[in-house]
């Protein structure tokens, strides 16, 4: 009754302004929208009480209506009704139970018209339920008695077409100028969907979660999402044609991909994160979130706004995303953003420390070895789990222990060191010498999607440096003990 109030006041209000029986006019359209108490002062204070009378008994008692449908037929016989205002006998015709057409008996031949013209479909199949022959059967036979109507409807003239279920944005584009077969190609109202959905058990999501019912735009998928969810996940009390008890739907695939979509272009990409969360389907169900959180991902001097903070909570607290998604995230970034450093340190916080440790010692590392920047990459090192690296010993640990070494030396020359000591720092450095030399032999961007020539190049006179500055401290340490050692790598 609520959808349908408005337009019944408006029309009954418009009622006023006609010429014919403006009275029983102004009746009809509030009976339209069930609205029998309001109808009855009308024609009160009309001064039609015999029919305000008729009107109180309205959708009650079917006696009343077989009386009323009697005198109708009567009426015919003797030929009066054509010299009846036509607004009068569309009330009586309602109240005798009768939606569909009515028909006026006369000198001139018989005549039809529709009781429910100018009616939009709610209200016409307003009609069916509260004064109709079956609105005492349920509302699953007043929707298939509205059904059979309109479409029973759609080849007649346009004044004794029962309105069809259409959408709003094409009711108001009008359809009397469509053929039948046109009309019928309409897309169905989603309301309407819902009752057939409510009326028939075994139908399925299909027609009722398309965007052509709610909107005139088609890209449109936020009202099909939500039903969809609503009677497949949280109610499940339906499912689309296409289900599969292990893959789920393609259909409720598309939809949620749809949205998510939509969500995206608007700029709500965490909403959207939310939306691909009821993905059925785990591995699609992880692959589309992390794609919107990648493509998503600020730049990394952007990554500290307040608006990205509040989304990266919402994303860890609300939906629970693992942060190791995020950070994965911003080394993809970083990387685009050809940022080494802050691909490293993201990878590091997202536990990829694999990754972290080969951007370390192929591009990092060197670097910071040729400006002596020691401290930092001490830093990244030990960052870096070695139980996650496969090679760390002839890698990672080969450049820590180079940065020990070159710091502990000139401590033990200065302070005239013990044989044992001096012996036990040389063989650190002959072994370090050895390490140094063999990875220099190495072409480590053969191992490397994302290495270069050029990584290499820098990488090797970074390790040649190395291998220079250990020549020199083995050098020291000869000094203490006044010979040359009988092991030597260059």
């Amino acid at each position: 009754q609520e959808a349908v109030h408005t337009a019944s006041v408006r029309d009954a209000n418009e009622a006023l302004t006609r010429g014919e029986d403006p009275v029983a006019s102004r009746a009809f359209a509030l009976l339209s929208g069930h609205l029998v108490e309001e109808a009855c002062l009308v024609l009160v204070k009309g001064g039609d009480r015999h029919l305000a009378n008729l009107v109180a008994q309205a959708g009650q008692d079917s006696a009343v209506c077989q009386l009323i449908a009697d005198q109708l037929a009567r009426w015919n016989k003797l030929k009066v009704s054509e010299h009846m205002p036509r607004e009068t006998l569309r009330v009586l015709s309602l109240l005798s139970g009768n939606t569909r057409r009515a028909v006026v008996d006369g000198e001139k031949g018989k005549q039809e018209f529709l009781v429910g013209e100018g009616l939009d479909w709610k209200r016409a199949f307003g009609l069916e339920l509260w004064y109709g022959q079956y609105r005492h059967d349920g509302v699953r036979e007043c929707v298939l008695e509205f059904d059979s109507s309109w479409t029973d409807s759609v080849s007649a003239a346009p004044a004794l077409r029962v309105a069809p279920p259409v959408p709003w944005y094409v009711e108001e584009a009008g359809t009397n100028n469509l053929d039948g077969p046109a009309v019928v190609r309409m897309p169905r109202d989603a309301p309407w969907e819902l009752l057939q959905l409510y009326s028939q058990p075994e139908r399925p999501l299909d027609l009722v979660c398309q965007p052509a019912g709610f909107s005139s735009d088609l890209m449109d998928y936020r009202m099909p999402w939500l039903l969809y969810t609503k009677l497949s996940g949280s109610l499940a009390v339906r499912e689309f044609m296409d289900v599969e008890s292990e893959h789920g739907s393609r259909l409720a695939e598309y939809i949620t991909a749809s949205l998510s979509f939509q969500l995206e272009n608007l700029g709500l990409w965490h909403w959207a994160v939310f939306v691909s969360l009821h993905h059925v389907q785990p591995d699609m169900r992880e692959k589309a979130v992390r794609e919107l959180i990648f493509r998503n991902v600020p730049a990394c001097n952007e990554d500290q706004s307040e608006e990205w903070q509040e989304r990266v909570r919402f994303l860890r607290e609300t939906l629970h995303i693992p942060a190791s998604w995020l950070y994965e995230a911003k080394a993809l970034r970083a990387r685009y953003e050809g940022d080494v450093r802050e691909e490293t340190l993201a990878l590091l916080a997202a536990g990829r420390h694999a990754a972290a440790h080969m951007r370390i010692v192929m591009i990092l590392a060197p670097e910071m070895i040729m400006k002596g920047s020691f401290d930092e990459l001490v830093q990244l090192l030990k960052a870096v789990d070695p139980q996650e690296v496969p090679n760390w010993q002839a890698e990672g640990k080969m450049y820590l222990n180079y940065v020990e070494v070159v710091d502990k030396v000139p401590k033990v020359v200065a302070r005239g060191a013990e044989p044992a000591d001096v012996l036990e720092m040389k063989e650190r450095l002959q072994l370090l010498l050895k390490l140094v030399s063999d990875a220099m032999g190495a072409k480590r961007s053969e191992g490397y999607p994302f290495a270069s020539v050029q990584f290499d190049l820098r990488r090797n006179v970074a390790l040649a440096d190395m291998a220079a500055n250990l020549s020199n401290s083995l050098q020291d340490l000869e000094s203490l003990v006044g010979f040359p050692f009988a092991f030597r790598v260059f």
